[in-house]
């Protein structure tokens, strides 16, 4: 019979070895994100980040680009490409307001992090431009992205 020196001594060795196992994880689904945010993070000029939801060990990244149009720059339109080659397309939604007019295309990745392509547009693009569209009780511009 195990003293309670003994089954204090194998339950922390348990747990040191689960400890083991969950970083063992964590580092094939770093190398995983690696790989597929950097095949997706080709284009001139993009930037890439990655981050980790400590809670569930979900890894994410996101891919940065600045565009003068949405519909027909290359860079942005082979990032999508690439991003549809790898993930599951899930929304896009814009985030505009007065200091930032951003387009993001949101993608669930087979690990079940998400992968975001985020386009940043240039205030002088030819067919998309922010366009103030009302003000707020607090008398703060609001804006939209409108494409022609």
């Amino acid at each position: 019979m195990k003293t309670w020196k003994e089954l204090i001594a194998d339950a922390v060795e348990a747990k040191r070895g689960t400890a083991r196992r969950l970083a063992e994880v964590k580092e094939n689904r770093v190398r995983i994100m690696a790989d597929v945010a950097i095949a997706t993070a080709i284009a001139d000029g993009a930037s890439m980040r990655m981050y980790v939801d400590s809670w569930d060990c979900k890894l994410s990244a996101a891919v940065e680009l600045t565009v003068a149009d949405l519909k027909t720059d290359a860079a942005l339109l082979a990032t999508l490409e690439r991003a549809l080659a790898v993930a599951e397309a899930t929304k896009s939604y814009d985030n505009v307001n007065e200091y930032q007019t951003e387009r993001v295309y949101a993608f669930r990745l087979p690990n079940g992090g998400t992968l975001r392509v985020e386009a940043n547009i240039k205030a002088d693009g030819a067919t998309c431009r922010k366009v103030q569209v009302g003000m707020t009780t607090s008398v703060t511009p609001t804006y939209e992205l409108r494409c022609d």
